[in-house]
């Protein structure tokens, strides 16, 4: 669980979060020790990613700001984090990722994306310092990147498994897929979610594209319009603001079959963009507050300190890279990188602000809950959790 910060190292922290400046460090040189860790984010503020990354930003401050009151890292070694906004451009990415390295950080975040956390990811390995990315999904990123990547997220693939339990539980058959070959995430999800759905007995009967950031849907809703017999339910890995424009076209039509999500449609856009649309939809999501909860405990803090509840869940994931970095760091003994590293490598049960996180025999993608939530009266309700089993290969 995340500990709580001192109110001078607090005040470095802020001063500093989204500056330029640079401390004495002996990780990213080294050393053994050092008198603070400067964690790099390479953060998509602006553009396409923005819902994701920007709630990261704000849940990463709070969780570092929490974890300073009690010091730091292992209570002695404060954070201080340096933000740049790479505006959601693979070609930024790399550049911004290059300037963080070139400033001496110990460790890098990358940004929601497969394709950017491999852009930024790669001047990380070739420095040879550790890189999570905020809240990539996709399983490959730590093989197609190296050693030092790895995800806070669970798999895309583990997200498909889950959708593709509770099809079959529910009696749904037959599903219709609806992907894009736009980014990593909308293309691969289609067919992580083909292999899980067909092993445990389903049948895809009817799937197409779309363009991420699309406005119009009505070719994409007319071939499901003309499926003979309609399909059981559709599922789609489109993210907001794009899922509520969808779920509105294909409710406008009359089609009115379950669709089942992932994560991306996890964030009150979903709700304000789809309306009265977005309700019954189902998707696997990172977490959700339940009484009682580490969730729970981290949004009020996170309410107390920045005036206003997290956005979305993905504020919590900035909460469960810091459990990390934290856990990792005090494993190791040591801000070296490699030592950072291969204790991450090592992780079993971590908690995070989500749930426990594994990292041993996991290939850089954490073993940890995925949730299952649906939408009533626009509100996010938890159907299940569970640690997926049978997930299909990265």
């Amino acid at each position: 669980m995340l500990q709580l910060f001192a109110l001078a190292a607090l005040l470095a922290m802020v001063a500093g979060a989204c500056g330029e400046g640079e401390g004495d460090k002996g990780g990213a040189t080294g050393g053994q020790t050092a008198d603070e860790y400067l964690i790099g984010y390479a953060a998509a503020l602006t553009g396409g990613l923005a819902p994701f990354d920007t709630p990261f930003k704000e849940g990463l401050e709070v969780a570092v700001e929490l974890l300073n009151d009690q010091g730091g890292i292992d209570g002695e070694i404060p954070i201080r984090l340096q933000i740049k906004d790479m505006k959601s451009d693979a070609a930024l990415a790399s550049q911004v990722a290059q300037e963080l390295v070139d400033a001496g950080v110990d460790m890098l975040i990358t940004a929601c994306d497969v394709d950017l956390s491999i852009a930024s990811g790669t001047v990380a390995q070739a420095a040879g310092i550790p890189a999570l990315s905020s809240c990539a999904t996709t399983p490959t990123v730590p093989t197609a990147v190296g050693e030092f990547m790895f995800l806070v997220s669970m798999g895309d693939n583990a997200q498909a498994a889950v959708n593709a339990d509770y099809a079959i539980a529910q009696g749904w058959d037959e599903a219709y897929l609806l992907g894009s070959p736009d980014t990593g995430y909308t293309a691969k999800m289609p067919e992580y979610f083909r292999v899980a759905f067909t092993d445990r007995g389903g049948q895809i009967v009817g799937e197409d594209t779309f363009t991420v950031g699309a406005t119009d849907y009505s070719a994409q809703v007319a071939k499901v319009a003309q499926q003979d017999p309609p399909p059981d339910f559709i599922f789609t890995p489109a993210y907001v603001p794009d899922i509520g424009v969808l779920l509105k076209q294909l409710r406008a039509s009359g089609i009115d079959i379950p669709v089942l999500g992932t994560d991306g449609a996890d964030s009150s856009l979903l709700v304000e963009v789809g309306g009265e649309a977005a309700e019954g939809m189902i998707f696997t999501t990172h977490g959700i507050v339940t009484p009682g909860s580490p969730l729970e405990d981290f949004y009020a803090q996170y309410e107390a300190i920045k005036g206003s509840p997290p956005e979305s869940i993905f504020a919590a994931l900035g909460g469960d890279a810091v459990a990390v970095i934290d856990a990792a760091v005090t494993a190791a003994g040591s801000t070296e990188p490699t030592a950072v590293r291969d204790a991450i490598a090592a992780l079993v049960d971590v908690e995070g602000v989500t749930g426990p996180l594994t990292y041993q025999d996991q290939n850089g993608v954490p073993l940890k809950n995925v949730y299952l939530v649906t939408v009533e009266s626009g509100v996010f309700q938890l159907i299940e959790e569970q640690v997926p089993t049978d997930v299909p290969a990265p």
